[in-house]
């Protein structure tokens, strides 16, 4: 299966959590930031500001969580969201 995203869309993977700690304690991912920084893996022929590799910067809230069995996605790192909803584009 090949998700293709449409008009201004756009299928991004969130990258993972990295374990936060403070001292000795281990903070578990709910008390994760509510912003995530993601990869682009598709868009939609509309999309302007953005292509597939770019990273970037989303709500934790924002898009369509895709749990899609057949493919071996079962977390919510994969999403749809449209270009509205993207915060900001992260340059290294």
């Amino acid at each position: 299966m090949k998700i293709i995203p449409v008009n201004d869309t756009l299928y991004i993977r969130l990258n993972e959590v990295e374990e936060q700690q403070i001292g000795r304690i281990i903070l578990p991912d709910k008390h994760e930031e509510r912003t995530r920084i993601g990869t682009v893996l598709a868009t939609g022929d509309k999309v302007k500001l953005f292509k597939a590799g770019d990273k970037i910067l989303v709500s934790y809230f924002a898009g369509i969580h895709l749990h899609l069995p057949t493919e071996g996605i079962m977390n919510d790192t994969h999403r749809i969201l449209t270009e509205n909803e993207i915060l900001a584009k992260v340059e290294d």
